[in-house]
């Protein structure tokens, strides 16, 4: 695991290289994943509680359609991302692609509804390539969620991407992606 919050520096607890980090999740029905995620701190074994719902009020809004999440996104959280650089697009299938002009990242993905689809959560497929030196940790695959908020609170219009690196492969990455619809 490597902290999106480094951005190059080396002073944080993540920021001079990745950790062992494992995350285990538990479906609990169609509507909520509980698990946990461990790390590998500097002060010895760190755990912290994962939990996700998606409630009527705010998930269930739509169905998990590809006309819902289609169109394009400005990346503002993932670390391979920059001022802007990284515009995800997602096309009326379910693929989607990213390429960064600052890291040299580019992704390319797949989209499913998850579960029966009737919660606006999507199964996430994700293969990120041709990272620079500084980025090349996230030259690999990753799986996970991902939902569209639209609105509510302040949260704006985004696709959010919870991804992590497959279990068997040495020193994974968790990744998040927040896009702002454009």
């Amino acid at each position: 695991m490597v902290s999106e919050r480094c951005r190059g520096a080396t002073n944080g607890e993540f920021c001079d290289g990745g950790v062992p980090a494992e995350l285990e999740l538990t479906k609990l029905g169609n509507k909520k994943l509980n698990g946990t995620l461990h790390y590998d701190a500097r002060e010895g074994l760190v755990s912290w509680a994962v939990s996700m719902t998606w409630p009527t009020s705010t998930y269930a809004r739509f169905a998990a359609e590809f006309s819902h999440v289609s169109g394009a996104y400005r990346e503002v959280l993932a670390d391979f991302a920059h001022d802007g650089d990284v515009i995800v697009t997602v096309d009326g299938n379910g693929r989607w692609f990213f390429q960064s002009a600052h890291t040299g990242c580019t992704g390319n993905g797949a989209l499913a509804p998850h579960g029966d689809g009737t919660v606006n959560v999507y199964d996430v497929e994700l293969l990120i390539a041709n990272c620079d030196a500084e980025f090349a940790h996230l030259n690999r695959s990753f799986g996970g969620v991902a939902t569209r908020s639209t609105g509510g609170m302040d949260w704006g219009d985004w696709l959010v991407f919870w991804l992590s690196s497959p279990d068997a492969e040495p020193n994974p990455v968790a990744l998040t992606m927040w896009g702002a619809r454009l």
